[in-house]
């Protein structure tokens, strides 16, 4: 009995000494506001970043850009990787609405804007990978060397473990250009209610000033 009561002393007295040294880290750290508020806010210290991937396309529009990406986050998703798409005209449409023709894409015409709302489309990405996702694309022409200099920095910038690959999408077929901008204007909220004709012309004009400058 003696023997017993004595073991179990040794075990109580072990757990209270457990227990002082976990009360202790704990009051260490809600003294910490700094360490606590970024642990509640996903902070990137506690992020493995090592084991996420930033995909990044680049392409003239109607080139299968976001086919790609579906088909890409679909075999994902299907592997068990935890991924999204995250679409720079979704984004755009959000900010400004759809009522964006081609002038809006001329060189020299909002550029600051639209560089706002590339990075903004990436930012939300970036907070879905800090939540738990493993994989995201970001779904947009990217299609300057400053624009993925300065995506490539922003995600080095939170973490230089965090891996980026950048996708070009290439079609010079003019059979397969011409469905895929058929099918962009029957679905795109961009084209919505617009004639066909009118919206051939502006998509064509938006290409062409995407090709300007196109890098």
């Amino acid at each position: 009995g003696a023997r017993r009561e004595s073991g179990l002393a040794k075990a109580l007295a072990k757990a209270q000494d457990t227990q002082a040294e976990f009360q202790k880290e704990l009051k260490g750290w809600l003294d910490d506001a700094s360490a606590r508020r970024k642990w509640i806010t996903g902070g990137h210290d506690y992020v493995a970043w090592q084991n996420k991937l930033v995909i990044a396309t680049v392409g003239l529009p109607a080139r299968g850009k976001s086919y790609i990406a579906h088909k890409l986050v679909n075999f994902l998703c299907w592997s068990g990787i935890e991924s999204e798409i995250f679409n720079a005209g979704k984004t755009r449409r959000e900010v400004i609405g759809s009522k964006a023709e081609a002038s809006f894409f001329e060189t020299g015409q909002n550029e600051d804007m639209r560089e706002n709302i590339a990075f903004m489309t990436l930012d939300r990405g970036l907070e879905y990978l800090i939540r738990g996702g493993e994989v995201i694309i970001l779904d947009a022409t990217n299609s300057t060397k400053s624009r993925r200099r300065e995506l490539l920095a922003r995600c080095n910038e939170l973490s230089p473990q965090l891996n980026v690959l950048f996708v070009e999408v290439i079609c010079n077929n003019e059979e397969i250009l011409l469905n895929n901008m058929r099918v962009k204007i029957e679905n795109s909220p961009d084209y919505k209610n617009w004639n066909f004709g009118a919206a051939m012309l502006d998509l064509k004009n938006r290409i062409e000033n995407y090709a300007k400058r196109y890098e």
